[in-house]
């Protein structure tokens, strides 16, 4: 199923295609770590890819080109050069360098000193909202940060623990953990709001993925959880999302389906009951309305 995000007009971005993937199975060189992000939950806010790499100094330079996603690049060592719209940055160690959608971009190491940095490539709606809350913009694309070791942390720690089984919310986890230490310390004033937010949509992720078996779960379910009225939690995560909680919870369903139709030894109903649907037939329609195919269509499909 494919996912369109059509930003504003007045930052004309283009749209973002889930099926332009790049190569899964090429293989890197040794200084190199990549890895495409397969997560079809957030429609507002979509982690697309996220790498590292230590530069040689023969290194060729990228660009120019036009991205349709924003980057982020952390710096952990060395230098290089960023020229964004024709304008030259130097980007050294503790630096963060933004590569916003749609502008001619392109950038290389410095010969003597090749950087090595860690970067990470997003989109959506949402995106336009962290990028401005962490102070990032064309014209104020580069940002020497205090808590470069922090954020070299996050990063780091997030990469050593992905692999072909690792779930999606745990990369969204990290990447708002990145954008909240970078708030925090560019807008105190604003993120201490912001970081309390931030921290009750992770508890409500992780509320949800621990409970999206359960039949019974729904949004009275989760505000009597967290002691809020139901009508603000449904707001509130409208509002901090973009998406419907109830929107949410049978996109997570759906995307745990999927993952469990690759197991042979599972029936369709104990699929069913395994996320969350005491109905199998309720659940063969809603997943034939949200992959616009049946389960047992979708399990062939995988095969081929």
């Amino acid at each position: 199923m494919d996912f369109f995000y059509f930003l504003l007009d007045k930052w004309k971005i283009m749209p973002y295609n889930k099926n332009m993937k790049p190569n899964k199975n090429r293989k890197l060189p040794k200084n190199l770590f990549y890895k495409y992000i397969d997560n079809d939950i957030f429609d507002e806010f979509h982690i697309i890819a996220v790498g590292k790499e230590k530069c040689s100094a023969d290194k060729k330079q990228e660009g120019p080109f036009v991205k349709n996603r924003f980057i982020l690049h952390l710096c952990l060592k060395g230098k290089g050069y960023y020229n964004l719209d024709g304008k030259m940055y130097t980007v050294q160690a503790g630096d963060i360098f933004y590569i916003p959608a749609n502008h001619v971009i392109y950038y290389y190491p410095d010969k003597q000193d090749p950087w090595e940095y860690f970067w990470f490539e997003y989109n959506g709606q949402n995106a336009l909202k962290l990028n401005d809350r962490a102070g990032f913009s064309k014209d104020s694309p580069i940002y020497r940060t205090k808590a470069h070791p922090e954020l070299s942390r996050i990063l780091s720690d997030m990469i050593d623990r992905l692999n072909d089984k690792t779930d999606d919310l745990e990369v969204i986890s990290g990447i708002y953990r990145f954008f909240s230490v970078l708030i925090l310390e560019r807008m105190p004033q604003k993120a201490a709001y912001a970081n309390a937010k931030d921290e009750l949509i992770r508890k409500i992720f992780a509320y949800i993925s621990a409970n999206y078996s359960n039949t019974t779960l729904s949004l009275s379910d989760i505000a009597a959880h967290f002691n809020l009225n139901a009508s603000y939690l449904s707001r509130f995560f409208k509002d901090t999302t973009g998406v419907p909680l109830s929107k949410y919870i049978i996109d997570f369903r759906m995307q745990k389906a999927v993952a469990l139709l690759k197991r042979k030894d599972l029936s369709v109903k104990s699929i069913a009951i395994s996320v969350g649907y005491s109905d199998p037939l309720y659940f063969s329609r809603e997943f034939s309305r949200h992959f616009h195919n049946a389960p047992t269509s979708y399990r062939k499909e995988l095969e081929n």
